[in-house]
């Protein structure tokens, strides 16, 4: 995992406080894998993150562009199969409305 080191670790209340986020948002980003880098002290409950904001930002915009292509792939392949759809729909009503010779 590429991140940069921050100048100091920060607890989780300090992080939230500084990016403006709540813990619970927080907590939902690190159990969804998009959340900061954290060290967690064995043996005790202390929990620092040490990636430092800049590199958390950009993560989350790679990650963002990531899912705008998602997205926009998503969106061709269905105009694509409504498009084929719309022209076989469109070829069988003309063939049911001619009569028979």
């Amino acid at each position: 995992m590429d991140f940069e080191e921050a100048e100091q670790a920060l607890t989780i209340k300090q992080w939230c406080a500084r990016q403006n986020i709540c813990p619970a948002t927080f907590h939902a980003q690190q159990k969804a894998g998009t959340g900061p880098v954290v060290l967690k002290v064995p043996g005790s409950r202390v929990v620092r993150v040490i990636e430092s904001p800049a590199s958390w930002h950009r993560r989350m915009m790679a990650l963002a562009a990531t899912k705008a292509e998602q997205r926009a792939r998503k969106r061709a392949i269905e105009q694509r199969r409504v498009a084929v759809q719309s022209r076989w729909s469109g070829a069988d009503k003309s063939q049911a409305r001619r009569r028979p010779q």
